[in-house]
């Protein structure tokens, strides 16, 4: 993935918020609109049937993912969000300006069922090709149908070119607008 390094981005907002907070919440508002197709495009990458399929109430201990659980296969509960960071500290330890993210954790309840189950399709096999023998026939049968990352990075690759033009205008503006303050 290409990565666009824009520094300075902490004091500008700084700056900007003892001048006209507005435009500072204009920016993030913005920054979030345009990342929104990367989100909504790994939400539509996200298969609607399981792929990890087993049979409902089986003795056999093939369930995959269709249950009750927590890994339950829910792709309505997986949520995608996009967020900002404009602080110092995340400036100097190298956080991304705007982030997608999706299978967010933490979250508790109905509505979050789906996250671990998502998180385990999308990423298993990645660093390492598993612990136990289920775990082994897991990821080479998600590996049969694609690598790690199998949901997200196909779909932002897919979005990164028309999302880095939308954050480069973005801090554009943003610049056009703390100069003019600055001249005005």
């Amino acid at each position: 993935m290409l990565d666009v390094k824009i520094t300075g981005i902490a004091e500008v907002v700084k700056t900007l918020k003892t001048i006209d907070n507005d435009l500072v919440k204009r920016a993030r508002k913005d920054l979030r609109t345009g990342a929104k197709p990367v989100a909504d495009a790994i939400k539509q990458n996200i298969p609607s049937e399981s792929p990890l399929q087993g049979k409902r109430g089986s003795t056999s201990g093939t369930r995959g993912m269709i249950h009750n659980g927590r890994t339950a296969w829910n792709p309505a509960g997986v949520k995608v969000a996009v967020r900002t960071n404009f602080s110092t500290k995340a400036e100097k330890k190298g956080y991304k300006l705007v982030s997608i993210v999706a299978g967010i954790k933490g979250n508790r309840g109905q509505s979050a069922q789906g996250n671990a189950a998502f998180q385990i399709a999308d990423q298993a096999g990645r660093s390492r090709g598993g612990k136990t023998k289920s775990g082994r026939a897991m990821i080479r049968k998600l590996n049969s149908q694609s690598r790690a990352s199998r949901y997200v990075y196909p779909a932002g690759l897919r979005e990164l070119p028309y999302v880095q033009d939308v954050v480069r205008g973005t801090i554009r503006k943003m610049q056009n607008d703390y100069n003019r303050k600055l001249k005005g």
